[in-house]
């Protein structure tokens, strides 16, 4: 069971909201963090480049 807890803890390190989530400075901070990820993902898109990994994106003319 504490195993379980611990490892929770470890991934739990990996999100960007650090601090009391009670605090509006820090639920400010994270939700423009968010909010600036999802501009750059867009902006990636509109380059015509994968946020995730670079490549160029393929138009595909497909009805779905």
């Amino acid at each position: 069971m504490f195993a379980v807890i611990r490892a929770i803890r470890n991934r739990m390190t990996d999100f960007p909201l650090t601090g009391d989530p009670r605090n509006k400075k820090v639920r400010t901070q994270h939700v423009e963090g968010i909010h600036k990820k999802k501009a750059e993902a867009a902006n990636q898109i509109g380059a015509n480049s994968c946020p995730k990994c670079g490549e160029e994106l393929i138009t595909r003319k497909g009805k779905y």
